[in-house]
């Protein structure tokens, strides 16, 4: 990827990032009212510590190349 095009994929992916935010709060809110708040920290915990972890799992194989260098400019 171009150098040129960095900021622009940076500022994309942070607005994508971005619209998760309020979205995530429209789902959680009624989840919590039915389920309770310490119920729905747990299970949400559960889940993400069980994405972590295949996460990890899955990605060892690319920790092993060698490292990334970028061209000289």
């Amino acid at each position: 990827m171009a150098a040129e095009s960095l900021g622009k994929v940076i500022s994309s992916v942070t607005s994508v990032i971005s619209l998760g935010i309020p979205l995530g709060m429209f789902v959680a809110g009624p989840i919590a009212e039915r389920a309770g708040v310490s119920a729905w920290i747990i299970g949400v915990g559960s889940i993400l510590s069980l994405i972590g972890i295949l996460s990890y799992l899955c990605s060892r194989r690319f920790d092993r190349g060698p490292a990334l260098v970028l061209p000289a400019r």
